[in-house]
């Protein structure tokens, strides 16, 4: 985990724009590339990236229309059925549609998904709070705590899962990807300190929670 050491109130509340999301069965040829759009994507707004996929391989880019640069998050997972990563940049110019792309290396991603999601009112400046991933190789829930030291904040969940996930609770669930199973779910969050968060399947399997507490909007 890595975080600020100071708490904080900003003065812009996020809101959740829109998500996508889509996925290839382990039925499938292994690809390599998978791609989401969005209606529109808004200049400064913030766009959050989640991949899961069987750990064969890596991830050798994410782009988009406007050829954005995306910060790999420090809380890639994996267990030995899953490997999930967070990716996150800003929109440079309002597009609509907007296309997001993930890339893999020369023998493609196996069961890969891609789940993309568009928020407002996030601080332009060290929006990064805090972040962190649980693993389990078997398991039917999981649990996770992250600090939020500056609110109001997003905290953003990524659910990668061996069966399908339930929920991440607490959390408003935006995107289940079929026919993999995983999710993206957000909450907001108006007060400081630690945030115990859990997420579910359907059944015990390989799981990974990833959460990461972006900021809201500048200080006032």
């Amino acid at each position: 985990m890595f975080g600020l050491d100071t708490v904080g109130v900003r003065n812009g509340m996020p809101v959740f724009v829109e998500a996508n999301g889509v996925a290839r069965s382990s039925s499938e040829s292994p690809v390599q590339t998978l791609e989401v759009s969005l209606d529109t994507a808004t200049q400064d707004n913030l766009i959050v990236v989640a991949i899961c996929q069987i750990p064969h391989n890596g991830v050798t880019g994410i782009s988009d229309d406007n050829q954005t640069t995306y910060t790999n998050l420090p809380i890639g997972a994996s267990t030995p059925a899953l490997q999930s990563y967070v990716y996150w940049s800003r929109v440079t110019k309002t597009r609509s549609p907007f296309k997001v792309r993930v890339t893999f290396d020369a023998e493609g991603g196996y069961s890969p998904d891609l789940r993309v999601a568009e928020y407002a009112n996030i601080a332009e400046l060290m929006p990064v709070e805090n972040a962190g991933a649980q693993t389990d190789p078997s398991a039917a829930s999981i649990k996770l705590m992250i600090d939020v030291p500056v609110v109001p904040a997003l905290v953003f969940a990524s659910s990668c899962v061996g069966s399908q996930a339930t929920d991440v609770t607490g959390f408003t669930s935006r995107v289940f990807t079929t026919p993999n199973g995983d999710l993206i779910a957000d909450q907001i969050v108006t007060t400081a300190g630690p945030l115990a968060v859990t997420a579910g399947q359907t059944d015990v399997s390989g799981l990974i929670l990833q959460l990461v507490a972006f900021a809201g909007g500048p200080l006032p």
